[in-house]
């Protein structure tokens, strides 16, 4: 590790988990993110167990739209790990505070949300759920306008039918089954956070602060969904999507649909937006990127 032994260190974020800095060493930039020590019930051999899963995760992930882990560190006392990464930008959510959507193209918009979908898709192909997709996971490549999904610590298995159990994740983009249920599809939850992701870019605001019937604006948007549940149609003329240019509404409308059975899959989603221009894999969506 002496590589980053005297790398220059900057605290740029904190949650349940443990730090994320920013280490630069020689001109070149990476991510450290420092584990919270190891819990009094735990053994030292579950406590790393634990931790690595995410780093586990990771490096066995190989899609441009994943960051990309470069090794860890047991520290010497055995109870805290740290895990290295490649740098990443500001993430979304501090990206959208920084350019006003006014000035934020469609195309732009588009190509971030096809790139999150390519993302996803493969995650899923590998029998994972990342169930915490939200803008501050995600991050721009420094190089070029290529997004990065970060933070698989409470990524799951989901292949074989399998289930998601337990609340996680950010309230904002959490699906309403994952509230309601006790097992629940990893899959359809996570689609449901693109789909939450893709309006928050588009109009720069949330449709409710949780997924939940006593959220009094999540309740009207069931309340119209059901009534409206067999018109063509029914995404222009629900409120929450009528502010919004036709293809961005027509696509949510059906990554936001509350009955998971009824929502697309990444797959559909896939064949729905396949005609939209991205930048990655050699290609790019045309446009000037002003979020990264």
């Amino acid at each position: 590790m002496g590589l980053f032994k005297s790398c220059k260190s900057t605290l740029i974020g904190e949650g349940v988990s443990g730090t994320v800095s920013l280490c630069e060493r020689n001109d070149q930039l990476y991510v450290v993110k420092k584990y919270r020590s190891k819990e009094n019930y735990e053994t030292r051999k579950e406590y790393r167990d634990r931790v690595l899963l995410e780093y586990h995760t990771l490096k066995q992930l190989h899609h441009e739209n994943f960051i990309s882990v470069i090794k860890y560190k047991v520290l010497i006392d055995g109870l805290t790990i740290k895990m290295f990464m490649d740098a990443g930008t500001s993430n979304l959510a501090q990206l959208c505070k920084k350019v006003p959507v006014s000035l934020v193209s469609i195309s732009e918009i588009l190509c971030l949300w096809k790139q999150l979908c390519n993302g996803v898709r493969y995650l899923h192909s590998q029998g994972l759920c990342h169930r915490d997709l939200k803008l501050e996971n995600l991050v721009m490549d420094r190089a070029g306008p290529t997004l990065k999904i970060i933070d698989l610590a409470t990524a799951c298995k989901c292949g074989n039918g399998q289930k998601a159990v337990g609340i996680v994740g950010s309230r904002l983009y959490i699906a309403p089954e994952t509230f309601s249920q006790i097992e629940y599809d990893g899959k359809s939850a996570d689609v449901w956070s693109v789909g939450i992701v893709l309006l928050y870019l588009a109009n720069r605001s949330f449709p409710w602060g949780s997924a939940v019937w006593n959220d009094g604006r999540f309740a009207e948007y069931s309340k119209i969904e059901s009534a409206q549940a067999d018109q063509l149609g029914a995404a222009s003329s629900n409120p929450l999507f009528s502010n919004l240019p036709t293809q961005i509404a027509d696509l949510d409308h059906h990554l936001l649909a509350i009955d998971p059975l009824l929502r697309y899959d990444m797959e559909t989603i896939h064949t729905y937006s396949s005609q939209i221009p991205y930048c990655g894999s050699g290609s790019s969506c045309g446009t000037v990127h002003l979020l990264r």
